[in-house]
């Protein structure tokens, strides 16, 4: 029965808005026309003449169920043009908590609307009450109960030739009650049910009723019976609330038409031809939206009756005066188009309120009539003139007009200014005709401001349209705001943008953005316009800080602007902040000379920042240019899809003379016991005088020294230097390093002599080789190698013989894969996967799976991974796998699980291979495993997953002495260290022993060479 896709919403009460033109819609313009006769020659030069506008847009009312956008206007009273995309305005709202309004129709001057309620036992809206709204009057009052429904109406319409107001109500699932509603005691009669259901009513002006059916047909009804004629298809399918009405004064219906999806329009305003039932779009209106009560104001009377007067102009006094000139001409046809043959008088309207009749006036004669309304306040009036003749009074036409002095109109082009660092400037316009384009009193106009948040006035009784505000004090975030005002009343407070002021800081300043009273004085200009920028936020601590989110679509360019500090020409400056960035980032220091326009006056240094867990310190040196108070600008220039970064402090102040600052350590994560790894530790003069010596030290989380190295080279103010120091773990352990810098004399600033310690995991000594390919890339994914998130998947990955790096065969032992489990909740117990290895030609996935017969299976089994754990997924294969020096390495790597783990991501990296990335398959309900029939696809950020290999020498197979080429076919014999024998055997054709069957360890292998007894010693790292 038409219910909404979404029941009508309750809304909070609003404001009333401005009231909209109810009829036709005056133009303000000189005109100087002189009249042929007038009953009182009014003054024709006036500066504001309305008049009425021509007709070619129309503008309709109704009652507003759903919009997607306009949701606050539900239950309410709006207007909206009858143009492509037009929006709705709000005139008066009708529901409240407990009632909604699904039908309406205008009469007599009137808007009535019909309110219901829920019935709680049938869910059913229920009319319940019968109100009326004065349109030009803003009052609403209520009519009186509704009763002998059983369903909420579906539409309304008035016949203006019997002055009946008629109602559908839908009865069942099958028909539709036509009722007549009495206008005043809302007593409803039922007049006939209806052989089927309707969405809509409306009613001609000489009274023939007209409804569109439940199947999109236009229907004649019979208004004494109840009989329905089919007119003709309209071609739609109707659906959920809608109205139609007519407009009048040419008789054209008018559809608010809700539509089922797949019609040709949806949602719009039609127009139906009576005649065959066609519908036709004229507008698509508002976002999706319900319209019930269709009203198109008009101007119409009976046939025979005279039409409506021409050129109606409304002209208001000169210089606010209370006078109203009115102008006319006169019909000489009746409103259906015959030749009049008289006229018998001319009424004159003031807000419904007649205050003139011309008798017996001159068809076709231009008339005109000043009406003085004496010592009133400024306001609306509704003026109309109505002819008549012997059969009747014939069409009204009206306009709507602001009379007297009116109200200073809100000020414009309202600015906040800096004048130097210390002092505001405000400045503004005032417009000369009030909000209403009446006439406004200049002579007792003045203006009030008044600074905000400490409600400070500035100025009252200011006659200037400029102020100044000097020695503001604290420095922080204010705006102003200006009311005009004069003998009439006062205009809205127009409030400028929010800007900062206050005394400038001095040297040395810190910024504490973790503090309860957070320095409030940082400017925030999104220069990109792209919605991400700088803003408050807070840690999961709960701590306030500054922060930037990066835009998922472009490169960040966002400004962190400070308040002013002074700046000595060539003097050397040093700005530290504390931050956290989640993800690598980068950020651009600057000064400006001006606070509100991002054009650096000095670019001081761009810092790369490295993404990880913990803390660090960022800084930059530099000499200012110039002398002056500058502002200092931080420019986000964040990676698209960057994460977080946080910033808790920041300082700036004077360079010491003497200052080396340790920067960042850098190296890998992921050293090797018993192997020497390198880290680079950058050091930079800070101070202002050369370094001629210093010694930069590796020292672990217990400040144990790891290693030293001292520097003789001369770094100058500004400069940097990358130091190489080894380091040789000595046991697998997870530790934090970082570097420190000393110099000679003593340095003046010692807070920047440390790194910030970066997390080492020391993986276990491999006697072999162990190449890593893509462990420097910070992405991560869940898609590959094993693509946990989807339970059953599988990854083809592709690694060039240049990132392998071996000059010759080797055996593969085992394989690594770096992970991440932090926000893992469960341990990944016992998983089921496979691997297979090839050697390749293939540069690239595109094609996808290498086939299975080209593949080796070289491990099928289980492994485990703790949650809340970061490190290397180790596989050792279940046989060496020979690598041909020289070919690309094909891995494939499969999962099939039932334990779903949608925290675990590995690491990815962008391969050099063109076109290269993991090709990848999973699902979370095949249950099987992969089978090499599934169709996959390339990794969607284009990325392969990272790896580590470890191999041994492929002639010796683990074997640590002796040629073993002439054994090929003897028998063997393998024992542990104390003795015990723990396997037999017989070497192969490349005189390799069989090691799968053995635990890591040392073994001793005995055998025979022409009859001599041989032993050597194996080492089998798996």
């Amino acid at each position: 029965m038409g219910k909404r896709s979404s029941t009508l919403h309750k809304a909070a009460s609003l404001l009333l808005a401005l009231l909209v033109m109810p009829a036709v819609q005056c133009l303000a313009q000189l005109n100087t026309r002189k009249p042929a006769s007038s009953a009182s020659a009014p003054n024709r030069q006036a500066p504001l003449v309305i008049k009425k506008a021509n007709g070619t847009t129309k503008t309709a009312y109704g009652v507003l169920g759903f919009d997607l956008t306009d949701g606050n206007m539900l239950n309410g009273l709006v207007s909206f043009p009858f143009t492509e995309g037009a929006r709705f305005s709000l005139v008066k709202y009708f529901g409240d908590a407990n009632h909604d309004v699904t039908a309406g129709a205008y009469a007599e001057r009137y808007y009535y609307a019909e309110l219901t309620q829920t019935d709680l036992t049938t869910q059913k809206m229920i009319p319940v009450e019968l109100i009326r709204y004065d349109i030009e009057k803003d009052v609403t009052e209520s009519v009186g109960e509704l009763s002998g429904y059983t369903s909420h109406i579906n539409d309304m319409s008035y016949d203006y030739s019997t002055k009946t107001m008629y109602a559908i109500s839908v009865l069942n699932d099958a028909y539709t009650q036509l009722f007549t509603i009495d206008l005043n005691t809302a007593e409803s009669k039922l007049v006939a049910d209806l052989d089927r259901r309707f969405f809509t009513l409306a009613c001609t002006y000489e009274g023939q009723l007209y409804g569109i059916s439940f199947e999109g047909d236009l229907c004649k009804i019979d208004k004494t019976n109840g009989n329905v004629t089919v007119v003709g298809a309209t071609g739609w399918h109707p659906t959920y609330y809608q109205s139609m009405e007519f407009d009048h004064s040419d008789e054209t219906l008018y559809w608010a038409a809700n539509l089922m999806g797949g019609t040709d329009f949806d949602d719009c305003i039609a127009t139906v031809d009576i005649n065959t039932g066609a519908a036709q779009k004229v507008a698509a209106v508002g976002n999706s939206p319900q319209i019930a009560g269709l009203y198109v104001p008009f101007a119409a009377s009976a046939k025979g009756t005279p039409s409506a007067v021409s050129d109606f102009e409304c002209v208001p006094g000169a210089n606010g005066a209370t006078t109203v000139a009115l102008y006319w001409m006169n019909p000489t046809q009746t409103f259906d188009g015959k030749e009049l043959s008289s006229l018998t008088d001319i009424k004159v309207y003031r807000d419904r309120e007649l205050i003139k009749t011309f008798e017996n006036p001159e068809m076709g004669e231009e008339m005109s009539y000043t009406d003085d309304l004496g010592d009133v306040k400024g306001g609306y009036h509704f003026y109309s003139v109505v002819a008549s003749n012997s059969v009747g009074e014939g069409a009204e036409e009206k306009v709507r007009i602001f009379v007297g002095r009116d109200i200073p109109a809100d000020i414009t082009t309202l600015t906040l200014q800096h004048d130097g660092y210390d002092k505001a400037v405000i400045s503004w316009n005032q417009p000369e005709l009030g909000p209403n384009g009446g006439y406004v009193d200049a002579s007792s106009l003045s203006y009030k401001v008044v600074r905000k948040p400490d409600g400070r006035v500035i100025a009252d009784g200011l006659k200037q349209t400029t102020v100044s505000d000097e020695n503001i004090s604290p420095v922080g975030q204010y705006s102003y705001s200006v009311v005009a005002s004069n003998a009439d009343g006062e205009s809205n407070a127009v409030e400028t943008e929010t800007r900062v002021f206050g005394p400038a800081y001095s040297m040395p300043v810190t910024f504490d953005f973790t503090a309860f009273d957070a320095d409030n004085s940082w400017t925030v200009m999104d220069a990109n316009k792209d919605g991400y920028a700088w803003m408050w936020t807070k840690v999961s601590s709960g701590d306030r800080v500054m922060g930037h989110q990066a835009s998922s679509t472009a490169v960040s360019d966002d400004w962190l602007i400070s308040y002013y500090m002074p700046f000595e020409k060539d003097a050397t400056y040093r700005a530290e902040m504390e931050l956290h960035a989640y993800s690598a980032d980068k950020l651009e220091f600057a000064l400006l000379d001006e606070m509100y326009t991002v054009k650096p006056a000095q670019v001081l240094d761009t810092v790369t920042v490295k993404g990880n867990r913990d803390k660090q310190r960022i800084g930059v040196v530099f000499k200012a240019e110039s002398d002056g108070y500058k502002n200092l600008g931080i420019h986000a220039l964040s990676p698209m899809r960057a994460d977080w970064l946080e910033v808790f402090n920041l300082s700036v102040k004077k360079a010491e003379k003497s200052n080396l600052a340790a920067v960042s350590i850098s190296g890998p994560e992921k050293p090797m016991a018993k192997k020497e790894s390198v880290y680079t530790v950058r050091v930079e003069n800070r101070g202002t005088d050369k370094a001629y010596a210093y010694r930069v030290t590796l020292v672990d989380k217990n400040g144990e020294e790891l290693n030293h190295k001292d520097v003789a080279v001369t770094l100058n103010s500004g400069e940097y230097a990358d130091v190489e120091v080894a380091w040789t773990p000595q046991v697998a352990d997870t530790t934090a390093i970082c570097g420190v810098v000393r110099t000679w004399p003593d340095d003046e600033y010692a807070d920047d002599n440390t790194t910030d310690y970066m997390t080492v995991i020391v993986r276990e000594a491999f006697d072999g080789d162990v190449v890593g390919i893509g462990l420097e890339s910070s992405s991560t994914a869940s898609s590959s190698p094993f693509d946990l998130s989807n339970q059953y998947a599988a990854a083809l990955n592709i690694y060039s013989a240049d990132e392998i790096g071996e000059n010759k065969d080797m055996l593969i032992q085992k394989m690594a894969w770096p992970y991440d489990a932090l926000y893992q909740y469960s341990d990944v117990e016992s998983i089921p996967v496979r691997i297979y290895l090839a050697n390749t030609d293939l540069t690239n996935t595109k094609d996808g799976w290498i086939p299975e017969e080209q593949l080796t299976l070289v491990y099928d089994g289980i492994t485990s991974i703790a949650q809340k754990s970061t490190g290397d997924l180790t596989i050792a294969l279940d046989e060496p796998f020979k690598y041909e020096a020289g070919k690309n390495l094909a891995v494939l790597t499969a999962v099939n699980c039932d334990t779903y783990c949608p925290y675990v991501s590995f690491r990815q990296y962008n391969s050099p291979l063109e076109g290269n990335a993991a090709y990848e398959w999973g699902s979370y309900y095949a249950k099987q495993w992969f089978d090499f029939t599934q169709v996959g696809h390339q990794n969607y950020y284009s990325r392969t997953a990272s790896i580590m290999i470890y191999m041994t020498d492929a002639q010796t197979d683990g074997i640590t002495s002796a040629n073993t080429a002439a054994v090929a076919g003897t028998a063997y014999t393998v024992s542990d260290v104390a003795g015990r024998v723990v396997a037999t055997g017989v070497f192969s054709e490349q005189g390799t022993v069989n090691t799968s069957g053995l635990q890591r360890g040392v073994y001793v292998v005995s055998y025979k060479v022409d009859g001599k007894r041989q032993a050597m010693k194996i080492s089998v790292n798996k």
